[in-house]
């Protein structure tokens, strides 16, 4: 990688990453060390998830912002893909407004459980005990009066057994855990041919493009209409820097400079 920041830190930060060339970094060894690392955090979330389940009651779940209580079924439809979406809304034995709480945990893209209610809503149950009976699947949207999921589509038939009074609860993430086991298990299989030029920088396998040490007489990026007129020459360098770079730049600077400012 190569860094710039400002004129008293340039060289030092220059010297500091270019040695990073030096050790070029396995993508197979790297993406086995993930995956490694991926599932051992994936199972601790889903046994997190499960014991706060089995230790907390649907009440105390929602007051900590993973759960949602006292819903009901308002509709079903067919949605995106085909699956079916199902429309929950508050009940209103419980709700004089037809909102939902104020404040509660669930958002979009959550992976949910949606499962009957018990009596009272105060019975603790195991994870594994409800999704018997309840279905799993994906918040699509939240609402200030429901929540609409997304089921899964092996338990699509599980949606008309809902009776009554449901609740929701979140579950681990499996979804972007897969998907990110999938990059690396394909990172890992990858062959030296399949790498790009990016991926060969970054693991440290090839050197960045050169870029000229003074660019303010470069043709395509010393002369720049600047938006900013606050930027000092430090940061116009450090954007022309970037801009420069054909695979990555990594702009470096102490507190202060501004640098997600441009």
């Amino acid at each position: 990688m190569i860094c710039k920041g400002l004129p008293s830190l340039r060289a030092q930060g220059i010297r500091h990453h270019n040695s990073l060339l030096t050790m070029p970094v396995s993508t197979a060894d790297f993406a086995r060390q993930q995956l490694e690392l991926l599932a051992a955090e994936q199972a601790a979330e889903a046994a997190e998830t499960a014991t706060a389940a089995a230790q907390h009651s649907p009440a105390a779940l929602q007051r900590a912002g993973a759960a949602l209580t006292n819903l009901t079924i308002g509709s079903t439809r067919t949605g995106f893909g085909g699956r079916t979406v199902v429309e929950l809304v508050p009940d209103t034995a419980t709700s004089s407004t037809g909102e939902l709480p104020a404040e509660h945990g669930i958002r979009t893209g959550d992976v949910v459980l949606v499962s009957e209610l018990a009596a009272g809503g105060a019975k603790k149950r195991e994870v594994k005990e409800m999704e018997k009976k309840g279905v799993r699947g994906v918040v699509t949207r939240v609402g200030k009066g429901s929540v609409s999921v997304a089921v899964d589509e092996e338990k699509e038939d599980a949606v008309d057994g809902l009776k009554g009074r449901v609740w929701i609860v979140r579950l681990a993430d499996e979804v972007t855990y897969k998907r990110m086991k999938f990059t690396m298990e394909k990172l890992e299989k990858m062959s030296e041919s399949e790498q790009s030029i990016f991926i060969r920088v970054l693991f440290g396998l090839s050197s960045p493009s050169p870029v000229p040490a003074d660019l303010t007489t470069d043709p395509e990026v010393g002369k720049i209409d600047w938006v900013d007129p606050t930027l000092n020459d430090s940061q116009k360098d450090a954007i022309r820097f970037a801009l420069a770079s054909r695979e990555v730049a990594l702009i470096h600077g102490p507190p202060g400079v501004r640098i997600p400012s441009f």
